[in-house]
């Protein structure tokens, strides 16, 4: 046997990475190539094609209407979080729950104080049961736009309806709760709904539900372009 002829081994690696190299060349689900020096050698070389990332947060990032897939629903407005996000809703946040603070902290009676804690402690326990409910049921199978009609739409159209002039108290403790949910969206790192905000902090599973503050993550993502991949929540 000739001392330079390459062994059986090195010529099979040598053939893989060729093939390797073409596949990447054509695109093709499969190459099949027989080895120039041992005939009757076939290399077959397989590889899974993934859809690019940029291909998928395009159509996350559009509110898409439809129900998203599994996939879909991890990524864009509604799940991811930015710096200008997080930035609004420290401040919208903050704001929001000063406001009951201060008058807690002011000369107001216990009773007032308390119904504004028991209405926070009521908003919570109705989403408490929202988020374990519709959780995986609904809100992880449909579209986001779903969730938003059925946790902040309807609830907004009920109030309006049923109870137009509730007491200043509960109130107050509707906007501490809203202000308390947008300052653990940025703890949490999760760009969903605020009203979902505790609850996905608990159990730390995220649904993708739209409120109104994804319009400045929408915006944010149209600046700064879909092809930037914000911090993953901490799912």
């Amino acid at each position: 046997m000739d001392k330079h002829q390459p062994k059986g081994p090195e010529q099979d690696e040598d053939a893989v990475i060729v093939n390797h190299l073409l596949y990447e060349l054509r695109g093709s689900d499969a190459i099949s190539q027989t080895s120039p020096k041992r005939s009757g050698t076939k290399i077959i070389v397989r590889r899974r094609l993934v859809p690019p990332r940029r291909t998928v947060r395009q159509r996350v990032s559009g509110m898409n209407i439809l129900a998203p897939s599994v996939h879909e629903q991890q990524l864009g407005v509604g799940y991811d979080i930015r710096v200008v996000g997080k930035i609004g809703r420290v401040l919208i946040g903050g704001a929001l729950v000063l406001g009951p603070l201060w008058v807690m902290l002011t000369g107001t009676s216990w009773w007032f104080k308390a119904q504004i804690v028991l209405s926070f402690a009521a908003i919570f326990a109705v989403y408490w049961v929202a988020y374990r409910v519709l959780g995986e049921l609904v809100l992880k199978r449909t579209s986001p736009w779903a969730g938003m009609t059925l946790l902040v739409v309807a609830p907004i159209v009920l109030i309006g309806v049923l109870a137009p002039e509730l007491p200043v108290p509960i109130w107050l403790g509707v906007v501490l709760y809203v202000g308390v949910g947008l300052v653990v969206n940025v703890v949490a790192n999760y760009g969903g709904c605020e009203l979902l905000a505790l609850q996905s902090l608990m159990y730390k599973r995220w649904y993708k539900v739209y409120c109104p503050i994804n319009v400045l993550d929408a915006v944010e993502d149209k600046i700064v372009g879909i092809e930037v991949s914000p911090d993953r929540p901490l799912s």
